[in-house]
């Protein structure tokens, strides 16, 4: 072997800080306890490519990324070890409540169901699309007609269906906003392969209440007992700080903590996602503040 000069030392080592940019304090994580398989949504992490994300978030407990779609993403995770635990498909506004939407929303969720499938990851996203002007139950008798023509192809491939539960204060007019509402979809449906994304960030946005209460702020909800009494409904969760969708920390008001003990107590076995925009700038920081939220939630 030849002899190595201090330059190519220096050369070589520069390039290995390179390719492990995030070395250091992210890199110490204590083993986590493992009760709450968690994910983080992708397009959170803006500067952090699928790969960083993946290497990094392995680290302190990541299983899972969100939102993706079929193709190179794909490889990438299952080259970690990490799981697409959401697979993105159609958009927001233009959902299953429309009767015209169904043959379009179908022949795009039919390869994706079957790409999801193939990777072995196992959840699909839809959703209800707007109300413009439509009554919730006309908008429920819709979704159940259509996504009953698409759900059997879900079971054979062994892919949940889920609707996801968003704030109609933020996403203007959006029908699948009430958990009454959306829990009685999934009955109507009656597949054990549809259920609801119950996102904890929007479902607060929509039925908490900002109280003070001895000079302090606190959220009054009654979340916890609707993730108890309606988990068979629930394949998914999201979160996210409240009422700011920034960091789960001391700064937000739902105690997050108390919350995944509800869920683990559940018996829940799929996964919870973070969907919360973090207020770092630096795809490091961006990095840490991903794992407070798994150290938080590892309960």
């Amino acid at each position: 072997m030849r002899d190595l000069s201090r330059r190519d030392l220096l050369i070589r080592g520069a390039a290995a800080a390179a390719a492990l940019p995030f070395a250091g304090r992210l890199a110490d994580a204590a083993p986590i306890k493992g009760n709450i398989k968690q994910s983080a949504s992708k397009w959170c992490y803006r500067g952090l490519s699928t790969e960083q994300l993946c290497a990094e978030g392995k680290k302190f407990g990541l299983q899972g990324l969100d939102l993706l779609r079929p193709g190179g993403d794909f490889d990438t995770l299952k080259k970690h070890g990490i799981v697409c635990t959401m697979t993105s498909c159609n958009g927001i506004g233009k959902g299953f409540n429309r009767t015209e939407n169904h043959e379009g929303l179908i022949g795009n969720l039919i390869p994706t169901i079957d790409a999801t499938a193939a990777a072995g990851f196992p959840n699909v996203i839809v959703f209800s699309g707007n109300c413009q002007g439509m009554g919730k139950e006309e908008g429920l008798k819709n979704c159940t007609e259509g996504l009953k023509k698409v759900v059997g192809h879900a079971e054979k491939k062994k892919v949940c269906l889920c609707m996801e539960y968003l704030n109609s204060k933020q996403h203007k007019d959006y029908m699948c906003d009430d958990s009454k509402w959306a829990f009685e979809l999934v009955k109507a449906v009656g597949s054990p392969n549809f259920k609801i994304l119950y996102d904890i960030y929007h479902v607060a946005m929509m039925e908490a209440t900002i109280e003070e209460v001895d000079g302090k702020k606190v959220a009054k909800h009654n979340i916890d007992e609707l993730i108890t009494k309606n988990i068979d409904c629930i394949g998914h969760f999201h979160t996210g700080g409240f009422p700011g969708r920034k960091d789960i920390d001391g700064t937000q008001l739902l105690d997050y903590p108390s919350i995944m003990k509800t869920i683990v107590a559940t018996g829940y076995k799929g996964y919870v996602a973070h969907e919360f925009v973090p207020k770092a700038k630096t795809p490091e920081d961006k990095l840490a503040a991903l794992k407070q939220a798994i150290e938080i939630c590892d309960v």
